[in-house]
């Protein structure tokens, strides 16, 4: 069975910010922001968020809508570090912890641990961004300044979903190549260093 689908692709350019505007955060929660607000004017299901310089797997969306939940999220390896994740779970006293590669590779977490990720690879349903009382704002991109623990505007937003009670997942299925340094063509190398210290300890 066969199933016809559209898709509308928005590039966001951001420019460095005058002193009147903001901070960079500021811009990117913004321009988000943005997407967002013409998403919803759609009758879309749900809109997907990746970063220019990211490369995705060609079963991403499959294995990410096929999790059923409000807000599901591939795993980008940091610029720096193959084995290093952009990938966290916030501890229960506040601030992040993040997983290595070899941590949550073919596994799907959220279900028991508040995680946090970039804008890598983001499925978010429509329901998610719906207004659903006058006394609460909707689930958007914020700069969080009066927390003792600030976390950007990408991690803030799926700390705020799941305190919000929707559902989010990452899945570890789902690696994208993250350029310049790890495209998916790079055929890895072991956490060798990591392994000898988490050893250790």
């Amino acid at each position: 069975m066969s199933q016809n689908t559209s898709v509308a692709i928005a590039s966001v350019w951001v420019t460095p910010p005058a002193a009147s505007l903001g901070s960079q955060r500021d811009l990117v929660a913004g321009k988000l922001n943005d997407i967002l607000a013409r998403f919803l004017e759609t009758d879309c299901t749900h809109v997907w968020l990746v970063n220019a310089d990211c490369q995705l797997p060609p079963d991403a969306l499959e294995l990410l809508i096929r999790l059923d939940v409000d807000i599901a999220s591939g795993v980008s390896p940091t610029h720096t570090d193959w084995n290093e994740t952009t990938v966290g779970w916030e501890l229960p006293g506040g601030g992040l912890k993040f997983y290595r590669r070899m941590d949550i590779a073919g596994k799907v977490v959220g279900e028991n641990e508040v995680v946090t990720t970039g804008n890598f690879c983001v499925l978010i349903k429509r329901r998610a961004l719906l207004q659903y009382s006058s006394h609460h704002t909707p689930l958007r991109y914020q700069i969080m300044r009066d927390r003792k623990y600030i976390y950007g505007p990408e991690l803030q937003l799926f700390v705020d979903a799941q305190e919000m009670g929707f559902s989010v997942r990452v899945h570890g299925g789902v690696f994208v190549g993250h350029w310049p340094e790890w495209p998916l063509s790079y055929p890895g190398h072991p956490d060798t260093l990591f392994k000898k210290i988490r050893g250790q300890n």
